[in-house]
């Protein structure tokens, strides 16, 4: 897959929706955080590191991501990917990881990819910088897991990374996720004008800053 540490360009999230469900339940506490259990709107999710996966996975993913695409929402993607680009992104994934280069969580449901959310560390002049990024399926939006991811992978990657600031850019007109960056401390830093073009239209893009 292409740079893929932005897939969506700020979260749609339904946040006040967020604060009706029912409770965060980890099966258990001595768990690494890939293999959390936890119980949001009424479903158990699996929350599993990238680097459990293998490319025979990939089917799986891409499933994922081009359901996401084919919304034409809040993502960055315009067109479908491949198989060949999935594998490449899983491999990328697992070697980011190995590295301590990156930081990637994925939500699992049952069979299905629900959720994924990622911290990729910088390179050279920027290595004091982690970029962030967040998708979650349209079926599992509302219950509070893009919330939860995020604050997952936030204390993850401050333990692992060990940056100085976390980033990310995000849609002007995506106010219910700059809401959520918000709340889990992100603060707007820049607004850069008719950088993404969506449905015709040209938005601007506002860059989001977490000091650690």
């Amino acid at each position: 897959m292409k740079n893929n540490m932005i897939w969506w360009i700020g979260s749609t999230l339904n946040v006040p929706a967020m604060h009706q469900f029912a409770r965060w339940i980890l099966k258990s506490e001595s768990l690494p955080c890939s293999m959390k259990q936890i119980v949001l709107g009424g479903k158990q999710f699996t929350i599993k590191r990238i680097s459990e996966y293998t490319p025979s996975d990939a089917r799986r993913f891409l499933r994922y991501i081009n359901t996401i695409i084919a919304e034409r929402d809040y993502i960055q993607f315009n067109k479908k990917l491949s198989l060949k680009d999935e594998i490449a992104y899983l491999r990328a994934g697992r070697a980011g990881e190995k590295k301590r280069k990156r930081v990637e969580l994925v939500a699992q449901f049952n069979n299905d990819i629900a959720g994924i959310t990622e911290m990729t560390k910088g390179a050279g002049v920027n290595s004091h910088v982690a970029g962030f990024g967040i998708s979650v399926a349209k079926q599992y939006r509302g219950i509070g897991l893009g919330e939860y991811l995020i604050r997952e992978v936030l204390r993850a990657a401050k333990k692992e990374l060990k940056p100085k600031y976390f980033r990310l850019t995000v849609m002007s007109t995506n106010t219910r996720a700059m809401n959520l960056y918000k709340k889990v401390g992100f603060k707007i830093v820049a607004r850069i004008p008719e950088q993404i073009q969506r449905k015709g239209t040209l938005i601007d893009e506002i860059v989001m800053l977490k000091k650690l």
